[in-house]
């Protein structure tokens, strides 16, 4: 294993993540299954607030992402427009209420 994957492993994400790419394969009408495969999970859904994603699996996913932008919109525009307001918890909540 590469030390660069060694490393990447050992960070940590919220797997509420996982949960961009979800709404955008469902919306093209992908198979969401294929984002996790993809990214080695096998965790019960609906995922739990304390689950995290290691760094390796949040490249994975990224990855994932990419290839399902469709063209037009940058894919930073796609991605936040899938965002749920879960991933930031209460406190982002609230900044998007006012």
């Amino acid at each position: 294993m590469a030390s660069s994957d060694r490393t990447l492993k050992s960070l940590t994400s919220p797997i509420q993540y996982l949960e961009i790419g979800g709404a955008l394969a469902r919306e093209l009408n992908y198979d969401v299954e294929t984002l996790y495969k993809h990214c080695g999970i096998d965790s019960p859904r609906p995922f739990m607030p304390w689950q995290t994603i290691n760094g390796k699996q949040m490249q994975l996913a990224l990855e994932h992402f990419m290839a399902l932008c469709p063209p037009g919109p940058p894919p930073l525009v796609t991605f936040m427009a899938h965002v749920p307001l879960t991933t930031h918890g209460p406190v982002g909540m609230l900044a998007y209420a006012m």
